[in-house]
């Protein structure tokens, strides 16, 4: 039987969780000596609520979410927060601005496209927002002078999980409300909240369960909605019933409330950042002292500290993948889109396992040199 404290899982979500698996399995089977399961627990029940409110404190004081915010956990991953997003946040005259950087940018603006082709809404304008370095994938700088006026919103994907490219400095957007999906950097980067109208994330790479999201928005563009929207889409209704319109995902909200516990126990966002830009720079550094052997197509302005992609030679991947699973190195292969290998390190990965991959690529580029 594998030890799975010698097994990584480099997946880019679902993910490797935090060392709290055990609390998880004993609550899973009675919680707290309610004689009851965490799963069986009713989403009215004085227990649940408490695990509701704990977990959206914890986020709050993880994140230092502002008074001024809602925090509202959904069920459904990212991908179903694109259409709410634009729900929420435009009427039938608005606009909107999209900057496309890859893969999830553009699945974000092509489900906000068909809100405008069906005439529920104006403009949604898709903004061009990379660049190429010396041959290398990099983000341009976006003026506001390139938005159609006066638009509702403008989104980026913060941190694209395939391609590998994350903003290291988010982009100014001036008077124009910031909308950010940070499903994979949610707590492994510090930033402001203040700074964005609305983020959002899904849980599966950073605090928990597939199938469970966060959305956290300044209450004052949460003032309408557009025509035909449900309650459980309408962000406003879902924070004034506490997440809570229809049955919630609760077994995930008690799991993100471990993660958030965890992190606060182990030195809150400020050292899972550290610990980011650790694991990153250690494989990072194999790549770019592999004399060709590895290759990395993101410029090093822009690389990613949770998702690395890199290429080998093409005859050598599955031979790559398939003895690094032996080593207990689990899920490296890249994104069908693209090809290529992809080292995906979130908040439940321990410095060790980017040391072991290293080591491990080291001495397969030297075998095969």
């Amino acid at each position: 039987m594998n030890d799975p404290a010698n097994i990584f899982n480099f997946g880019a979500g679902p993910a490797m969780m935090p060392t709290f698996l055990e609390q998880l399995a004993e609550d899973i089977i009675n919680y707290k000596t309610t004689g009851m399961s965490v799963a069986e627990l009713s989403h009215r029940a004085k227990e649940y609520m408490e695990i509701f409110a704990d977990t959206r404190d914890s986020f709050k004081e993880l994140l230092n979410v502002p008074d001024d915010y809602e925090i509202i956990f959904t069920s459904g991953g990212a991908s179903s927060e694109f259409g709410n997003i634009v729900r929420n946040l435009m009427s039938a005259d608005d606009i909107a601005a999209y900057i496309n950087t890859g893969y999830w940018s553009n699945m974000a603006f092509k489900t906000a496209k068909k809100f405008q082709d069906d005439g529920l809404v104006g403009l949604i304008a898709d903004i061009d927002g990379l660049d190429k370095k010396n041959g290398l994938v990099s983000l341009r700088k976006i003026s506001i002078e390139e938005f159609t006026p006066n638009p509702a919103y403008a989104h980026i994907t913060a941190n694209e999980t395939i391609g590998g490219i994350q903003y290291q400095k988010f982009p100014d957007t001036g008077y124009v409300p910031l909308v950010a999906d940070m499903s994979s950097e949610l707590f492994t980067r510090e930033f402001d909240v203040s700074d964005f109208g609305l983020v959002y994330a899904c849980a599966q790479k950073n605090f928990g369960f597939a199938g469970f999201s966060v959305v956290i928005a300044k209450k004052k563009i949460l003032e309408g909605v557009l025509p035909g929207t449900l309650d459980i889409e309408n962000y406003a209704k879902l924070a004034e019933n506490d997440s809570a319109i229809n049955t919630p995902p609760t077994v995930a909200v008690y799991t993100a409330g471990l993660v958030a516990d965890y992190i606060k126990k182990n030195g809150g966002v400020r050292e899972m950042a550290r610990q980011a830009e650790q694991r990153s720079r250690i494989i990072y550094e194999v790549i770019d002292n592999s004399n060709g052997f590895y290759k990395s197509p993101v410029h090093p302005d822009v690389r990613s500290k949770v998702n690395i992609p890199f290429i080998l030679p093409e005859e050598l991947k599955s031979e790559f993948e398939k003895e690094a699973a032996d080593n207990g190195l689990l899920t490296l292969g890249g994104h069908r889109s693209i090809g290529g290998l992809r080292a995906s390190m979130y908040v439940g990965m321990p410095i060790q396992g980017a040391e072991k991959l290293a080591r491990f690529m080291v001495y397969f580029a030297d075998k095969k040199k």
